[in-house]
């Protein structure tokens, strides 16, 4: 049996972070993961500020990365690490009879295991390979129903706190009037942030991928960087995390954004996925007169989906630059380099039990 090792990378954030969906007036909800596509880009841009040689389209190509998902230290030094919920229409988890068999009764547990958006490591362990008989109680949900464990009480844990702040928009144009928008921040406790997955060369990790990502904690990342925001500390965990590959493995699930190569494609939109359309800005460091111009946009699927297992499934890099036209239209220079945006997944071998296709996205 086969065996995928990654390194751990957790992100101990010292200010507020909010984290956009990359789409105009959506302030007022902050992801709490950092999607991997931008994981990879913040890391290349930094890479780039600090003037390490060989930063093109090769480095894109030479590491995998999960996206960032909440991670939770306990009093003893453990750390409970939450990866996403398979998006299948039920998960395969009972909830501990409390005596009440009535159908309003089974209703309640359906739409408990509804609200789950995060399973811990070993419960997520569980449900990939496919175990039978998963039986949790309600001390194994946190109070928000958002986070489950198979035996761990989660009831008393909370990640984060969130508030919501009023902003104005500046005036671009003469005559324009400010106009409020409001933007929600996520607080994480001292116990708490974000962890993601690597995988790629050791020698990789330690000269290009860790001072960058050193550079981003110093700068920040998502909103209101540039007035302190999004501020954190890396870390790297001494032990690497093993998931051992199933002997016929019947689907994989996705740790990442993924974009299908051409040949991918009917195998990918026959699994069980949710769609993300990534766009955003330019922040070419080399570039500032780019900034502020929008990059194209790209539909990905999403972390937690599931699909057909598939030999050497991959994903693809995407160019994002804008058209000449759109430029020249919006007063600046034609962007003469790739914008790379990162589609390559990052998949574990499962056996999860699928239904029927059941397209579950959103914008």
């Amino acid at each position: 049996m086969d065996s995928r090792k990654f390194h751990i990378i957790r992100l101990r954030f010292k200010s507020p972070l909010h984290l956009s969906r990359g789409r105009p007036n959506t302030y007022d909800h902050a992801e709490n993961r950092l999607h991997s596509d931008t994981l990879k880009s913040a890391i290349f841009v930094s890479a780039l500020q600090l003037g390490i040689p060989d930063i093109g389209e090769n480095f894109f190509r030479a590491f995998r990365l999960s996206s960032a998902f909440p991670f939770f230290r306990k009093e003893d030094g453990r750390h409970l690490y939450f990866f996403p919920a398979p998006r299948v229409p039920k998960l395969p988890i009972r909830i501990k009879e409390d005596g009440e068999k009535n159908t309003d009764a089974e209703s309640r547990r359906l739409k408990k295991l509804g609200r789950v958006e995060y399973l811990e490591e070993q419960l997520f362990r569980a449900v990939i390979n496919g175990d039978q008989g998963i039986t949790l109680e309600n001390r194994n949900f946190s109070s928000s129903g958002r986070l489950a464990a198979l035996q761990e009480n989660l009831y008393d844990i909370k990640l984060y706190e969130t508030y919501t702040y009023q902003h104005v928009t500046k005036q671009v144009e003469e005559g324009e009037q400010p106009v409020p928008f409001y933007v929600e921040k996520l607080f994480f406790t001292e116990r708490s942030g974000l962890f993601f997955l690597y995988e790629g060369e050791e020698a990789l990790l330690r000269e290009k991928v860790l001072p960058a990502i050193r550079l981003m904690g110093d700068n920040g990342i998502g909103l209101d960087k540039g007035t302190g925001n999004g501020r954190f500390e890396p870390e790297i965990d001494k032990e690497r995390i093993e998931f051992p590959s199933p002997a016929d493995p019947s689907n994989q699930y996705s740790l990442s954004l993924y974009c299908p190569t051409e040949q991918e494609a009917s195998s990918a939109l026959s699994g069980v996925y949710g769609l993300e359309k990534r766009g955003g800005y330019i922040t070419h460091p080399a570039n500032p007169e780019h900034w502020q111009a929008r990059k194209k946009s790209v539909y990905m699927l999403s972390e937690g989906s599931v699909f057909p297992y598939l030999e050497g499934r991959s994903g693809k890099l995407i160019d994002l630059r804008p058209d000449a036209a759109a430029m020249v239209a919006g007063n600046k220079p034609i962007v003469e380099h790739p914008i790379w945006r990162d589609g390559q997944g990052l998949f574990l071998p499962a056996n999860i039990p699928l239904q029927p296709h059941k397209h579950n996205g959103h914008e």
